[in-house]
Parts: C-alpha cells; structure tokens; sequence
C-alpha cells in the first residue's frame, strides 16, 4: 500500500464509482479495477461491495477510508514544513 492508492481508494469513496473516480483522477478504468483488488487482497478483507450502479464501502472499507484521511492530511500538513 502506499499514499496513491489511498488517494485512488479515497476517490473511489467519494465518488460511489469506478468509472467516475478512473475519470477524475485520470487511470484507465481496469487499472483503477486491479489497484482496488489489490488493495482488498493487500487487507484481507473487502472494502468495497460491487453494486449494479456503483459501489459503496464496507465497514472494513469505512475504517480504511477514514485513517487513509487522516495519513494524507497528516502527509500534506508535514510537507508544508
């Protein structure tokens, strides 16, 4: 794991969808795919359950997604220094 795939796990969150997130980011949308997967299978543990329209975080999801913003805050803030 490291700081871009928070950011692209924390896109994904945001925008509820991988095809939206890989837009706004910009990444192909099957390398978004595969970071994600990769992610789960870095865990253990599914973080994103796969709807028809969209996905949505799983509670293993919420807990990640929220220390992933707490790192990159903590990152930006010391990189002001």
């Amino acid at each position: 794991m490291n700081l871009k795939t928070l950011r692209y796990f924390i896109a994904v969150a945001d925008s509820g969808s991988l095809t939206a997130a890989a837009a706004a980011i910009p990444i192909a949308q099957p390398a978004l795919t595969r970071q994600m997967r990769d992610l789960e299978e870095e865990m253990g543990v599914q973080l994103l359950q796969r709807l028809p329209r969209g996905v949505r975080l799983t509670p293993a999801g919420v807990t990640l997604y929220e220390s992933a913003q707490r790192i990159l805050s903590e990152t930006a803030r010391l990189e002001r220094r």
